[in-house]
Order: C-alpha cells, then sequence, then structure tokens
C-alpha cells in the first residue's frame, strides 16, 4: 500500500510539474522556485525537516491558543473543568494538599 500511494503522489507531482503554466510560472520566478524547492529537499539541512518541523509546531500553537481562547472567553467546558478540579481536590487527602506538601518539605533530611 505505502509503494502505491508514493507511486501515485510522484506521478501527480510530475505531472504538475510538467504542466505548461506551472513551467511558466517557474521560468518567470526561478529565485522564488530555488527557495521553494530546497525547502522540501530532504537533503538540505533546513530542507523538509524543518518544514514538517514548522508545521507541527504552528498546528500546535494552534490548539494552544484555542485553549487559551477558551479559557478567556469563559467557555461551558472550561467552567465544568474547574468544578471537577475542585471536587478531585475536595476528596483527596490532606498529605496531597499542596500546603501539606510544602510544609512536609521543609522537615526532609
Amino acid at each position: 500500500m505505502p509503494r502505491l500511494v508514493r507511486s501515485i503522489a510522484r506521478s501527480i507531482s510530475v505531472a504538475i510539474r510538467h504542466d505548461p503554466e506551472v513551467e511558466r510560472l517557474i521560468a518567470s520566478h526561478p529565485r522564488t522556485w530555488r527557495v521553494f524547492s530546497a525547502r522540501f529537499d530532504r537533503t538540505e539541512l533546513f530542507g523538509l525537516r524543518l518544514t514538517i518541523g514548522a508545521l507541527i509546531s504552528g498546528f500546535f500553537l494552534f490548539l494552544f491558543f484555542g485553549v487559551v481562547e477558551d479559557l478567556v472567553a469563559r467557555d461551558p467546558l472550561i467552567a465544568a473543568d474547574l468544578r471537577i478540579v475542585s471536587l478531585v481536590q475536595i476528596d483527596l487527602p490532606l498529605t496531597f494538599h499542596p500546603a501539606a506538601i510544602r510544609a512536609s518539605a521543609d522537615f526532609a533530611p
């Protein structure tokens, strides 16, 4: 199955690359095309790995700011989460309370 997907992707990329309009675009902007092709080159130090890493980092940054936006807007899910946390903290024994942990750390050898 991976060979089939790789073969299809290679065929699509060759078809796109040899399209007359794409060839005209490459010929009119050669420097931009060099930067773009270096960005997806596997042998370049800052090639494909950096591109994929930046995309993954951007995705997680987008998720993080979505959570921050929900927190700032006081969405009902965040309010429910805070209620659940307070209920769990009530049911914890005293030894797990942060103040008790800090006090016991003062007497540790």
